[in-house]
Protein backbone atom coordinates (compact mmCIF):
# COMPACT_ATOMS: atom_id res chain seq x y z
CA UNK A 1 0.00 0.00 0.00
CA UNK A 2 1.03 3.46 -0.30
CA UNK A 3 1.31 5.54 2.59
CA UNK A 4 1.79 9.47 3.06
CA UNK A 5 1.01 11.64 6.36
CA UNK A 6 -1.59 14.24 5.52
CA UNK A 7 -0.93 18.05 6.62
CA UNK A 8 -3.07 18.73 9.55
CA UNK A 9 -4.79 21.66 7.44
CA UNK A 10 -6.36 19.17 5.15
CA UNK A 11 -7.69 16.44 8.02
CA UNK A 12 -8.98 19.71 9.31
CA UNK A 13 -11.33 21.31 6.48
CA UNK A 14 -10.86 18.88 3.51
CA UNK A 15 -12.96 15.87 4.33
CA UNK A 16 -16.48 15.04 4.06
CA UNK A 17 -18.20 13.30 6.79
CA UNK A 18 -18.78 9.95 6.79
CA UNK A 19 -22.38 10.35 6.25
CA UNK A 20 -21.68 12.90 3.11
CA UNK A 21 -19.48 10.53 1.63
CA UNK A 22 -20.41 7.99 -1.27
CA UNK A 23 -19.51 3.85 -0.68
CA UNK A 24 -16.69 3.04 1.61
CA UNK A 25 -13.75 2.56 -0.88
CA UNK A 26 -11.92 -0.47 -0.61
CA UNK A 27 -9.07 -0.15 2.23
CA UNK A 28 -6.64 -3.04 -0.10
CA UNK A 29 -6.87 -0.82 -2.58
CA UNK A 30 -4.38 3.04 -3.20
CA UNK A 31 -6.53 5.94 -3.06
CA UNK A 32 -5.79 9.71 -4.12
CA UNK A 33 -7.79 12.94 -3.54
CA UNK A 34 -6.43 15.56 -6.18
CA UNK A 35 -4.81 18.60 -4.32
CA UNK A 36 -6.14 22.29 -4.96
CA UNK A 37 -4.32 24.64 -6.09
CA UNK A 38 -3.49 26.37 -3.23
CA UNK A 39 -2.48 22.85 -0.71
CA UNK A 40 0.61 23.25 -3.30
CA UNK A 41 3.74 24.76 -1.70
CA UNK A 42 5.47 25.34 -4.83
CA UNK A 43 2.42 26.18 -7.35
CA UNK A 44 2.73 29.91 -7.18
CA UNK A 45 6.27 31.04 -8.89
CA UNK A 46 5.75 34.54 -9.73
CA UNK A 47 9.43 35.78 -11.15
CA UNK A 48 8.77 32.28 -13.68
CA UNK A 49 5.98 31.81 -13.85
CA UNK A 50 6.47 29.13 -16.95
CA UNK A 51 7.28 26.20 -13.90
CA UNK A 52 3.80 26.56 -12.09
CA UNK A 53 1.43 23.77 -12.39
CA UNK A 54 -1.19 24.24 -14.95
CA UNK A 55 -3.61 27.04 -15.31
CA UNK A 56 -1.34 29.83 -13.58
CA UNK A 57 -3.54 32.18 -14.63
CA UNK A 58 -6.08 31.43 -12.09
CA UNK A 59 -3.77 33.16 -9.50
CA UNK A 60 -3.37 36.65 -8.81
CA UNK A 61 -3.62 38.94 -10.07
CA UNK A 62 -6.54 37.06 -11.74
CA UNK A 63 -8.84 37.17 -8.48
CA UNK A 64 -12.14 35.94 -10.98
CA UNK A 65 -11.35 32.16 -10.83
CA UNK A 66 -10.88 29.70 -13.62
CA UNK A 67 -11.87 25.90 -13.61
CA UNK A 68 -9.65 24.26 -11.22
CA UNK A 69 -8.48 21.36 -13.62
CA UNK A 70 -5.74 18.55 -13.07
CA UNK A 71 -3.95 18.34 -16.21
CA UNK A 72 -2.84 14.70 -16.42
CA UNK A 73 0.41 13.79 -18.91
CA UNK A 74 -2.59 12.65 -21.49
CA UNK A 75 -4.26 15.86 -21.17
CA UNK A 76 -3.43 16.90 -25.66
CA UNK A 77 -4.57 13.29 -26.54
CA UNK A 78 -8.45 14.45 -26.86
CA UNK A 79 -11.37 11.53 -26.35
CA UNK A 80 -13.47 11.67 -29.19
CA UNK A 81 -16.90 10.67 -27.66
CA UNK A 82 -19.14 8.43 -29.53
CA UNK A 83 -23.01 8.89 -29.37
CA UNK A 84 -23.30 6.35 -26.34
CA UNK A 85 -20.56 8.40 -24.44
CA UNK A 86 -22.19 11.83 -24.78
CA UNK A 87 -25.64 9.63 -23.94
CA UNK A 88 -23.74 8.54 -20.91
CA UNK A 89 -22.91 12.23 -20.08
CA UNK A 90 -25.92 13.27 -20.50
CA UNK A 91 -27.41 10.78 -18.30
CA UNK A 92 -25.03 11.48 -15.74
CA UNK A 93 -26.38 15.17 -15.38
CA UNK A 94 -29.71 13.91 -15.26
CA UNK A 95 -29.31 11.96 -11.93
CA UNK A 96 -26.95 14.54 -10.56
CA UNK A 97 -30.27 17.22 -11.27
CA UNK A 98 -32.99 14.23 -10.91
CA UNK A 99 -31.54 11.70 -9.49
CA UNK A 100 -32.50 9.50 -12.14
CA UNK A 101 -31.20 8.70 -15.74
CA UNK A 102 -34.13 9.82 -16.99
CA UNK A 103 -33.22 11.95 -21.34
CA UNK A 104 -36.89 12.84 -20.89
CA UNK A 105 -35.92 15.57 -18.47
CA UNK A 106 -32.82 16.24 -20.44
CA UNK A 107 -34.62 19.32 -21.92
CA UNK A 108 -34.92 20.66 -18.21
CA UNK A 109 -31.26 20.93 -18.16
CA UNK A 110 -29.78 21.07 -21.96
CA UNK A 111 -28.42 24.70 -21.09
CA UNK A 112 -26.60 23.68 -18.49
CA UNK A 113 -24.97 20.88 -20.30
CA UNK A 114 -24.35 22.88 -23.59
CA UNK A 115 -22.63 25.35 -21.37
CA UNK A 116 -20.55 22.79 -19.40
CA UNK A 117 -19.34 21.53 -22.76
CA UNK A 118 -18.91 24.71 -24.52
CA UNK A 119 -16.48 24.62 -27.01
CA UNK A 120 -14.71 27.46 -25.27
CA UNK A 121 -14.66 26.09 -21.97
CA UNK A 122 -12.13 24.01 -20.47
CA UNK A 123 -13.68 20.61 -20.87
CA UNK A 124 -13.27 20.95 -24.50
CA UNK A 125 -10.50 23.22 -25.26
CA UNK A 126 -11.77 24.76 -28.72
CA UNK A 127 -11.79 20.91 -29.86
CA UNK A 128 -15.68 20.83 -30.66
CA UNK A 129 -18.50 20.01 -29.24
CA UNK A 130 -19.97 17.89 -27.90
CA UNK A 131 -16.82 15.38 -28.84
CA UNK A 132 -13.89 16.81 -27.88
CA UNK A 133 -13.37 15.64 -24.25
CA UNK A 134 -10.01 16.51 -22.84
CA UNK A 135 -8.86 14.40 -20.26
CA UNK A 136 -8.66 16.05 -17.16
CA UNK A 137 -9.34 15.56 -13.51
CA UNK A 138 -10.85 18.68 -10.73
CA UNK A 139 -8.99 19.55 -7.59
CA UNK A 140 -10.51 18.07 -4.50
CA UNK A 141 -11.64 15.00 -6.10
CA UNK A 142 -10.36 11.14 -6.30
CA UNK A 143 -8.62 8.77 -8.07
CA UNK A 144 -8.07 5.27 -7.86
CA UNK A 145 -4.35 4.55 -8.35
CA UNK A 146 -3.14 1.47 -10.40
CA UNK A 147 0.51 2.06 -10.67
CA UNK A 148 3.03 3.78 -11.20
CA UNK A 149 3.79 6.61 -14.24
CA UNK A 150 6.47 7.29 -15.98
CA UNK A 151 8.38 10.83 -15.60
CA UNK A 152 7.97 13.68 -17.54
CA UNK A 153 9.89 16.19 -18.18
CA UNK A 154 8.23 19.15 -16.73
CA UNK A 155 6.16 17.65 -13.84
CA UNK A 156 8.25 14.90 -13.25
CA UNK A 157 7.13 11.47 -11.42
CA UNK A 158 3.35 10.09 -11.88
CA UNK A 159 0.58 7.82 -10.87
CA UNK A 160 -1.39 5.89 -13.18
CA UNK A 161 -4.63 6.57 -12.06
CA UNK A 162 -8.14 4.69 -13.24
CA UNK A 163 -10.30 6.46 -15.37
CA UNK A 164 -13.23 5.56 -18.22
CA UNK A 165 -12.32 4.32 -20.96
CA UNK A 166 -13.42 6.53 -23.79
CA UNK A 167 -12.58 3.70 -27.10
CA UNK A 168 -14.90 1.19 -25.02
CA UNK A 169 -18.44 0.60 -24.62
CA UNK A 170 -19.79 2.94 -21.89
CA UNK A 171 -20.60 0.95 -18.36
CA UNK A 172 -23.36 1.34 -16.40
CA UNK A 173 -24.24 5.10 -15.99
CA UNK A 174 -26.14 4.43 -12.50
CA UNK A 175 -23.53 2.25 -11.04
CA UNK A 176 -20.69 4.81 -11.97
CA UNK A 177 -22.59 7.75 -10.34
CA UNK A 178 -23.49 6.02 -7.35
CA UNK A 179 -21.01 3.29 -6.59
CA UNK A 180 -17.34 4.36 -8.44
CA UNK A 181 -16.80 8.12 -7.73
CA UNK A 182 -13.66 7.90 -8.87
CA UNK A 183 -14.82 8.25 -12.02
CA UNK A 184 -16.20 11.20 -12.35
CA UNK A 185 -15.60 14.61 -10.88
CA UNK A 186 -17.47 17.49 -9.27
CA UNK A 187 -16.16 20.18 -11.22
CA UNK A 188 -15.04 22.94 -8.88
CA UNK A 189 -13.95 26.48 -9.42
CA UNK A 190 -10.15 28.10 -7.89
CA UNK A 191 -11.53 31.56 -6.14
CA UNK A 192 -9.31 34.42 -5.10
CA UNK A 193 -11.04 35.02 -2.14
CA UNK A 194 -10.77 39.26 -1.00
CA UNK A 195 -10.53 40.14 2.95
CA UNK A 196 -14.19 41.32 2.81
CA UNK A 197 -15.67 38.22 1.83
CA UNK A 198 -14.82 36.99 5.45
CA UNK A 199 -15.47 33.47 4.75
CA UNK A 200 -15.25 31.93 8.05
CA UNK A 201 -12.00 29.11 8.24
CA UNK A 202 -9.84 30.81 5.39
CA UNK A 203 -6.60 30.78 6.73
CA UNK A 204 -5.01 32.45 3.41
CA UNK A 205 -7.20 33.98 0.69
CA UNK A 206 -6.58 31.09 -2.23
CA UNK A 207 -8.39 28.65 0.02
CA UNK A 208 -12.08 29.23 -1.77
CA UNK A 209 -13.40 26.85 -3.78
CA UNK A 210 -16.17 26.62 -5.65
CA UNK A 211 -18.07 24.53 -8.04
CA UNK A 212 -19.51 24.81 -11.50
CA UNK A 213 -22.74 26.89 -11.21
CA UNK A 214 -24.32 25.58 -14.11
CA UNK A 215 -26.82 23.14 -12.48
CA UNK A 216 -27.01 25.60 -9.84
CA UNK A 217 -30.73 25.99 -10.01
CA UNK A 218 -31.60 21.89 -9.32
CA UNK A 219 -29.48 22.06 -6.26
CA UNK A 220 -26.76 19.59 -8.01
CA UNK A 221 -23.40 19.36 -8.95
CA UNK A 222 -21.55 19.29 -12.41
CA UNK A 223 -20.81 16.28 -13.01
CA UNK A 224 -17.36 15.77 -15.72
CA UNK A 225 -16.19 12.65 -16.62
CA UNK A 226 -12.80 11.32 -16.01
CA UNK A 227 -11.85 9.65 -18.93
CA UNK A 228 -9.33 8.65 -21.89
CA UNK A 229 -8.68 6.48 -24.92
CA UNK A 230 -6.75 3.77 -22.57
CA UNK A 231 -8.77 3.61 -19.77
CA UNK A 232 -5.72 5.13 -17.24
CA UNK A 233 -4.37 8.77 -17.07
CA UNK A 234 -1.02 9.81 -15.76
CA UNK A 235 -1.41 12.80 -13.02
CA UNK A 236 1.84 14.09 -11.19
CA UNK A 237 2.53 12.55 -7.88
CA UNK A 238 2.75 16.20 -6.14
CA UNK A 239 -0.73 16.68 -7.27
CA UNK A 240 -2.07 13.87 -5.74
CA UNK A 241 -2.53 12.98 -1.72
CA UNK A 242 -2.80 9.52 -0.64
CA UNK A 243 -6.16 8.71 1.16
CA UNK A 244 -4.98 6.50 3.95
CA UNK A 245 -8.18 6.58 6.16
CA UNK A 246 -10.79 5.43 4.01
CA UNK A 247 -12.83 9.07 4.23
CA UNK A 248 -13.76 10.53 0.75
CA UNK A 249 -12.41 14.83 1.01
CA UNK A 250 -15.16 17.43 -0.34
CA UNK A 251 -13.88 18.92 -3.88
CA UNK A 252 -15.32 22.20 -2.45
CA UNK A 253 -13.87 24.85 0.75
CA UNK A 254 -15.85 25.56 2.20
CA UNK A 255 -17.87 22.46 2.51
CA UNK A 256 -20.59 22.05 0.15
CA UNK A 257 -23.67 19.78 -0.04
CA UNK A 258 -25.75 19.15 -3.01
CA UNK A 259 -28.14 16.97 -4.26
CA UNK A 260 -27.63 13.33 -5.18
CA UNK A 261 -23.86 13.29 -5.78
Amino acid sequence: MLTVTFPPEVEVYQYASVAESPPDLDPHLDWVYFAHDYQIGHYWDDKEPHKNRDGYNRGYPDKGGRPETVVTYEKDDRVSLSPAWQEFHKKLFCIAAFGIPDLAMFTLIEDAFDNAMAPNRVITNDRGYPTGYMPLAMGGNIGHVVGEGRPDSKFGPSYVIECLNGSQTPPDVEDVFWNKPWLWSKATICRYARPEDNIQGLANPWQHVNYFPQLDSWNAHTPLLLISNTGTLQVQKTRCKIITDGIIPNPYFPPLKRAFG
